[in-house]
C-alpha cells in the first residue's frame, strides 16, 4: 500500500492501510519498502520502541478505466526484546479493495484484516474493518475523507473519520492529516457517552525523488499530535517504491 509521493501517502503505510488514489486503475503492481522512526496511528503509537521495518506489496486489476480492485499486504515489524517469547512487535494487515475515478473525484471502498498479535491498540488476534472514502482535487490542493468501521473484534465497536489535505511545491509535498474517532481511540472514561473526539492532528512534509520511471525514493516528517490526550510524536519516514504496468 506505498506510494511515495507524498508523506500522506508514507502515513497511510505507517497507519497500517492503502488509500488508492483515483489513477490507481493505471497500476497493475507496487511494491514498497518504508523504515519509520515510530509507528504512530490514529492518535497514539501502535507499536514498542524505535524502528519500524514496514514493507507492502499490491496488486491490482483495471476492470475498465474507471474501476479498479485488488489486493494489498502490509507488515510492520518493530524491535524485539530479547525476553521476548513469541513476535509480539509485528503486525500484518490484508485488504481487499475498490476504486471508481471519474475526472478529479475519486471514491473507494474496501475490508481491512488487521492481525496484531501485540493486541494493541485492538484485541489479540484479527480485526476486521470496512472503510469508504474520496479524493478530489481542487486546483494543486488534494483533499480526502474517509470513514472506518468495526465489522468484528473490536468490543468497543469503534468508528474512525480521517480528513486529509496535501499540497505539492515540486518534489517538496506538505499535508495535514485529522482523526475523529471513539471507542478505542478516545480518552473517555468507561460509562462516559461514547461521543466522538478529535484524536488526532498530523502536520507532515516530504521530498521525492523519483529514480526512472518505475520508482520514486522519499524522505518524510511528520508530528502526530492527539488534542485528546495531549501526546505528541515526531517520527521520520524513508520509503523507497517501485510500481509496474504490464
Amino acid at each position: 500500500m506505498l506510494r511515495v509521493t507524498a508523506v500522506l501517502t508514507a502515513l497511510a503505510f505507517s497507519a497500517g492501510f492503502f488509500a488508492p488514489a483515483p489513477n490507481a486503475a493505471a497500476q497493475d503492481v507496487a511494491l514498497d519498502f518504508t523504515y519509520a522512526s515510530a509507528y504512530y496511528w490514529r492518535g497514539a503509537p501502535a507499536g514498542d520502541g524505535n524502528g519500524f521495518l514496514q514493507p507492502s506489496a499490491d496488486i491490482s486489476y483495471a476492470a475498465s478505466p474507471e474501476l479498479s480492485v485488488g489486493l494489498n499486504l502490509w507488515m510492520s515489524q518493530g524491535p524485539e526484546a530479547s525476553e521476548a517469547e513469541d513476535d509480539s512487535n509485528s503486525e500484518i494487515d490484508y485488504t481487499v479493495w475498490a476504486a471508481y475515478s471519474a475526472g478529479e473525484i475519486g471514491v473507494y471502498a474496501g475490508v481491512i484484516d488487521y492481525v496484531i498479535p501485540a493486541g494493541a491498540p485492538f484485541a489479540d488476534g484479527h480485526v476486521l474493518e470496512g472503510h469508504v472514502g474520496v479524493d478530489f482535487a481542487a486546483g494543486d490542493l488534494g483533499l480526502g475523507v474517509a470513514a472506518y468501521l468495526n465489522l468484528d473484534g473490536d468490543d468497543e465497536d469503534s468508528m474512525y473519520i480521517a480528513p486529509s489535505l496535501s499540497y505539492p511545491l515540486g518534489n517538496l509535498s506538505l499535508g495535514l492529516s485529522i482523526g475523529l474517532g471513539n471507542g478505542v481511540y478516545s480518552a473517555e472514561e468507561e460509562g462516559e457517552e461514547d461521543a466522538m473526539a478529535l484524536v488526532d492532528l498530523t502536520p507532515s512534509v516530504s521530498y521525492a525523488v523519483p529514480l526512472g520511471d518505475e520508482m520514486e525514493a522519499a524522505v518524510g516528517l511528520a508530528i502526530g499530535y492527539n488534542p485528546d490526550t495531549g501526546a505528541t510524536l515526531p517520527f521520520l519516514t524513508f520509503g523507497t517504491g517501485w510500481s509496474w504496468s504490464p
